[in-house]
């Protein structure tokens, strides 16, 4: 009889062993957890408008609706933030970066720049391509300067309506858009315009080659398709990441977000999630000494 005890008692527990397992296999990563949202700018900007409307709509497409607390770290251009990401922040997964600038510090070689970029897991990015006009804003009624890029809430909402259409500017052409392959690409956002690849060719005959235009695509690559970015601390778990990426690749497709974003920022997001955004992100992190070296010298220069 105490045999039998004894093997019931064993199967039992084995039986409880297995069924706590298999509810954490189950569990969702992020289920009765908070997210801090990291946001690198202060509040009421442009990041921060954008990213408060990205996080309002996350939760409920991370499965176990984690709650997600937006926490703004200005600073240093953006790099407080990023920094702050990458030394100081708790590496168990549950701090999102949702930052602008990151890899544009890398390629201006931002000496208050201390993260090791290829370490924070990327999660996805939020493009934006802007517009080149001749004059700008309030400068063209003092004859101060006359060429000015836009981004796309700025030329849709004032741009346009007030200095297009009345004549005083003309838009020139948009940034390219890069494809993660390393192929240009029309932009949807502008439909009217021609991107500065079309207008040069056209202009001259051929396609543009040379430094320049290498470090003209990279920078379009880190301040256009790599506009905004979300990136998790260092060592996330592999789950923790495929998750947040989902999360985004249903965001991306969410009506109610999209019409919110449509409003506020002027244009419908678009993402590029998981290994397609690693791949723009890799072509500017590892790009060419000679476009690194020629962008801080240009800056340099500028700055004398």
């Amino acid at each position: 009889m105490a045999v039998i005890e004894r093997y019931f008692l064993c199967a039992l527990i084995g039986s409880m062993v297995l069924s706590a397992a298999a509810y954490a296999a189950e569990r969702p990563y992020y289920q009765g957890k908070n997210i801090t949202f990291l946001i690198n700018f202060a509040a009421g900007g442009p990041t921060d408008i954008e990213g408060r409307i990205v996080a309002r709509h996350l939760a409920k497409h991370i499965p176990g609706n984690p709650t997600i607390i937006v926490q703004n770290m200005p600073g240093a251009g953006g790099v407080t933030g990023i920094n702050f990401l990458g030394e100081a922040a708790k590496r168990d997964s549950l701090t999102l970066g949702y930052f602008t600038g990151p890899y544009n510090h890398h390629m201006m070689k931002s000496v208050t720049l201390r993260t090791d970029l290829m370490q924070l897991p990327f999660v996805a990015s939020v493009g934006s391509v802007t517009v080149c006009s001749n004059d700008a804003r309030l400068a063209v009624q003092r004859n101060e300067i006359q060429y000015h890029d836009e981004n796309i809430p700025g030329y849709r909402g004032v741009v346009e309506p007030q200095l297009v259409k009345t004549g005083i500017v003309t838009p020139l052409y948009y940034h390219d858009l890069i494809k993660p392959d390393g192929t240009m690409g029309k932009s949807p956002d502008y439909p009217e315009l021609n991107s500065f690849t079309d207008v040069y060719t056209q202009i001259n005959g051929k396609a543009p080659t040379g430094i320049k235009y290498e470090t003209l695509k990279a920078a379009n690559m880190a301040s256009q398709n790599l506009s905004r970015v979300a990136l998790l601390t260092p060592k996330s778990p592999r789950e923790a990441v495929l998750t947040l990426r989902q999360a985004f690749t249903t965001l991306s497709k969410d009506e109610e977000f999209i019409a919110e974003a449509k409003k506020a920022m002027r244009f419908q997001p678009r993402f590029d999630v998981g290994e397609d955004g690693e791949r723009l992100r890799d072509k500017v992190l590892r790009a060419p000494n000679e476009v690194v070296d020629f962008v801080h010298k240009y800056i340099e220069e500028v700055r004398k």
